[in-house]
């Protein structure tokens, strides 16, 4: 049995969402691992001490390059913009492990849980792990997922329902409230996650009716999808559904907008520190660092507006008018060049 390194039960929501319940036998979250060195301890204005920033060094050898490849594997799709943004207040589908279901942990997963304490950079950026109750052919799911606490907890209070229908509230552990969400049966359950992932309400709406429209009439409702690029993929990663023949919204241009120089940022990051061997916490603390060795997740903003520049798109080019000169058929407006000039 092997930690993959995709998510098994990837809630990518606009494809896919898994209809699992999450199981009252889970671990309760547990405390990061924490630097020994009291300079980790928060300082006034909540950074700490940036080797206590996703503190790789404190996992065994085999298990700490197990982590930097799920780490690298978040960065590299669509967790960066709950890294490096507040874009998404949850991310999921970096990292996954079946077991059996009449196993209520193996060692697999106490792996997976031990790399996911140390995802972590002061209290308001931190991992978890989800275990899903229900069973599929004998065998049970878990999921790696990524935490930015305060735009989760603000998520929570700016929509009411169906939070408050669930008995969550913004004071509520991430972990717990997942698990709530995953237990409901009912659309809330749609409309909850899509929140968490960072969809757009318009997007949200419309899953949630699509699902209700197919449990009662049972015909599936056509659909198209608006895909926010990743590194590793430019579609299927940060995606979400829309109704069929949807043409981009001022919310879609927005949050295309937002992510592009987070992409932009990270790419330079990522040259400077995966390709140089430098290794990803160390990527991180770089982006996180204010410059003294003291790092916080709000520090990535003034790194994505230094770096986050993205290049204008080339203007189309024109045709040549007839007489112009031209070197072949395609620069004329004609398509027809003669010579050195168009007819």
């Amino acid at each position: 049995m092997k930690i993959l390194a995709t998510g098994l039960l990837s809630l990518g929501w606009g494809l896919v969402v898994a209809a699992c319940a999450s199981t009252e036998t889970t671990a309760p979250a547990t405390t990061p691992i924490q630097s020994e060195s009291p300079a980790a301890e928060d300082i006034d204005d909540g950074a700490v001490a940036c080797d206590a920033c996703f503190p790789l060094e404190a996992l065994p050898d085999e298990t700490r390059a197990k982590a930097e490849t799920i780490l690298l594997e978040a960065l590299d799709t669509e967790a960066l913009y709950t890294l490096l943004s507040d874009l998404k207040p949850m991310s999921s589908g970096f990292a996954s492990l079946a077991f059996p279901a009449s196993e209520v942990t193996v060692p697999e997963l106490e792996t997976l849980r031990a790399i996911l304490q140390t995802f972590h950079c002061t209290p308001r950026l931190t991992g978890d792990v989800q275990v899903f109750a229900t069973a599929f052919e004998g065998e049970k799911s878990a999921e790696a997922l990524f935490f930015h606490r305060p735009r989760f907890a603000a998520t929570i209070e700016k929509y009411a329902n169906p939070f408050e229908a669930l008995q969550i509230d913004a004071s509520m552990e991430p972990i717990e409230a997942v698990n709530l969400v995953d237990r409901d049966p009912t659309s809330k359950r749609f409309r909850a996650y899509g929140y968490f992932f960072g969809y757009p309400k318009h997007a949200v709406d419309f899953f949630v009716s699509a699902d209700e429209s197919e449990s009662s009439t049972g015909q599936f409702v056509e659909r198209d999808f608006v895909h926010i690029p990743t590194f590793a993929k430019a579609t299927g990663a940060f995606t979400y559904a829309v109704p069929k023949g949807h043409e981009l919204n001022a919310a879609d241009r927005t949050l295309r907008e937002k992510a592009a120089p987070v992409l932009a940022a990270y790419k330079q990051a990522r040259a400077e520190h995966i390709a140089k061997g430098k290794g990803v916490a160390l990527l991180l603390r770089a982006v996180f660092d204010d410059g003294n060795g003291r790092c916080k997740p709000e520090n990535a903003a003034a790194f994505v507006e230094a770096h986050g520049a993205v290049a204008e798109p080339k203007p189309e080019p024109t045709c040549a008018d007839p007489g112009d000169h031209c070197s072949s058929d395609a620069d004329c407006c004609s398509g027809d060049c003669h010579g050195d000039h168009c007819h």
